[in-house]
């Protein structure tokens, strides 16, 4: 038999190490009647398992009201569901009393609850409460959320106005950021884009790197690590370890068709970004494209050096490398065009 000395010193450094599962387990075993693993522990050891459990329990309640805040609840709304979801169905007065808030209020919080498909009410008299599943509830939201944001989009593209303005913005968040590249990516490359990444970050826009491939767009990636991207032009350089050392943090540089360009340095663990710019300057972007995609044909090069056929294929490597000469870069033809034009 295990001594109670041993349980209780495995509870004090469970809960030493922030370790709940332990706690809350001995806890319901304690709630339902366990006599026998009550026994275990002395008076004082109950104390301490009711106390742990107990602001657990409130941590956990505090977190989740602050997260379906975000979500759009008000603060009763809040509190009555995550009292029905960890209660039996109850009347409107009985959560009322149950979260000390005015009735009134309450049962103005439960219908419009209802109307959010988090809450089903009882047929009958008794009208009885009952939480909608947490899972279903967040996918109710979720399908909402999408669909008035889609509608959003519709709505905002019908007045957005084209504009000629080429002038270079920051980005400050990450999730800004990270759509941006999305968007170039995914929608706006048409012919060419080029993708300089360390590890961590190029994780992220791996999938819409892979999409602009799908859709037929020449893509060159120069990543810092071993990864595959079919048909996808690949290069890792030799110093590429040396060069995450000496950074200390995740880069990530894309560009366009010469047309648009985000050149930014985020944190490892990519929790904020260090130095962002985003720009559609066609100059700007054409001559960083430029750069990026010498920078990749010289890591072919450095990377067949050595090679008995190496003076060969450095001609090969040369023979395809890309530029304003032998390429066809949409944002370079816009930008004389309009020069042209100007007079």
């Amino acid at each position: 038999m295990t001594c109670r000395f041993c349980l209780t010193d495995g509870l004090r450094n469970l809960t030493r190490r922030g370790t709940v599962v332990g706690v809350v387990l001995g806890w319901g075993a304690l709630r339902s009647g366990g006599s026998s693993f009550r026994n275990l522990f002395r008076v004082g050891d109950l104390g301490l398992v009711q106390r742990v459990a107990f602001k657990y329990t409130t941590n956990l309640n505090e977190r989740a009201l602050e997260l379906l805040r975000t979500l759009g609840l008000n603060d009763l709304e809040s509190e009555v569901y995550v009292f029905l979801l960890s209660h039996p169905a109850t009347t409107g007065y009985g959560i009322a009393k149950a979260i000390k808030r005015p009735t009134a209020n309450t049962y103005k919080a439960i219908e419009s609850l209802g109307g959010r498909g988090a809450v089903l009410v009882e047929e009958g008299e008794n009208r009885l409460c009952r939480a909608v599943p947490a899972s279903e509830f967040i996918g109710h939201l979720q399908s909402a959320f999408e669909r008035k944001t889609k509608e959003a989009e519709a709505a905002l593209s019908a007045i957005e106005a084209e504009t000629d303005d080429e002038r270079v913005y920051r980005l400050e968040s990450v999730p800004h950021l990270m759509e941006r590249c999305r968007q170039m990516l995914e929608v706006k490359a048409e012919r060419l884009a080029v993708v300089d990444a360390f590890p961590e970050v190029l994780e992220v826009v791996l999938p819409s790197i892979e999409r602009a491939v799908a859709r037929g767009v020449d893509v060159l990636v120069q990543a810092y690590a071993p990864v595959e991207v079919p048909g996808a032009q690949v290069v890792i350089p030799a110093v590429a370890s040396q060069v995450q050392l000496q950074w200390k943090s995740q880069q990530l540089n894309v560009t366009v068709d010469g047309r648009e360009a985000v050149v930014a340095l985020l944190s490892n663990g990519l929790e904020r970004v260090i130095q962002g710019i985003w720009t559609n300057s066609l100059y700007v972007t054409c001559i960083v494209e430029a750069g990026l995609m010498a920078e990749h044909t010289i890591h072919q090069m450095r990377a067949i050096m050595g090679d008995p056929d190496s003076a060969e294929k450095m001609q090969q490597i040369l023979a395809r490398h890309r530029f304003f000469l032998n390429s066809e870069v949409p944002g370079q033809r816009e930008l004389l065009a309009r020069f042209v034009e100007r007079g």
